[in-house]
């Protein structure tokens, strides 16, 4: 588990980001390797880090680890911790939890410890009460050449599109804005996001302009995105794009 210094930087020059985001992104890489190794099928991997990791490869690296969970929570936080001590343990200087993921709450946020200058949140959330999104097993991009290869369970790209834009319906966060931008870009957001959306989303009916009435300032949307990839869209622009996007997905 040793990353390559030419990788440092060039992954570094590659999405505009600072040192120390690429060496999280690195042990990322270690952690999903692991995942799959050992505990493929107890989780889906979801969010924006699963993302950049499948259909969006080169938008932005992200920071965190969120895995749905199949079957108890518990025993899947204690199996995700025993797999990364048994997998990361010997070759870093420590590996410790702000709190053991076994005893954490539904969703609670808990933090790995890596060493001195690593640190990666965790969130396990119950499929149990959840839409029963769509998913599929992918080689996810582990981006660094001493990674393991890694096949896990993620959401479709239909499916991908449709959360994300239900997670952006719900907080309005700028990375999710940003996702959504960087899958109309690649065209992911069509019919089949649509279907996904009115089968599985927060409405049966396909998504309206209220949902990009109100973006994020162009402040917040630097403050929250310049650190993890060089920014060449406004807020505004990418909000545009996004709605006219689902519009004429939706046949508008």
């Amino acid at each position: 588990m040793r990353l390559d210094p030419g990788e440092l930087y060039d992954v570094a020059d590659a999405f505009g980001v600072d040192l120390d985001q690429v060496r999280r992104d690195h042990v990322i890489s270690h952690v999903l390797a692991s995942i799959a190794r050992r505990e493929r099928d107890r989780f889906v991997f979801y969010g924006g880090t699963a993302l950049s990791r499948t259909w969006t490869p080169d938008a932005r690296l992200s920071e965190d680890v969120d895995l749905l969970v199949r079957g108890s929570r518990a025993e899947a936080g204690r199996a995700l911790a025993a797999a990364l001590a048994a997998d990361l343990g010997p070759h870093v200087p420590s590996l410790s939890w702000s709190k053991p993921p076994g005893e954490a709450r539904d969703a609670e946020a808990v933090f790995l410890l890596v060493g001195d200058d690593v640190t990666i949140k965790f969130q396990l959330a119950s499929v149990s009460g959840r839409p029963a999104w769509p998913t599929e097993p992918v080689e996810v991009v582990q981006r660094y050449g001493d990674a393991p290869p890694a096949r896990l369970h993620v959401p479709t790209r239909a499916a991908a599109a449709a959360m994300k834009l239900a997670a952006w319906s719900d907080r309005r966060a700028a990375r999710d804005l940003y996702d959504l931008w960087e899958l109309q870009r690649r065209g992911l957001v069509d019919a089949a996001a649509v279907h996904a959306w009115t089968h599985f989303g927060p409405s049966s009916r396909p998504p309206g302009a209220w949902i990009f009435a109100s973006v994020p300032s162009e402040r917040d949307w630097r403050d929250q995105l310049g650190h993890q990839t060089r920014l060449d869209v406004t807020a505004r622009d990418a909000a545009r794009a996004v709605e006219d996007a689902w519009t004429r997905a939706a046949g508008g």
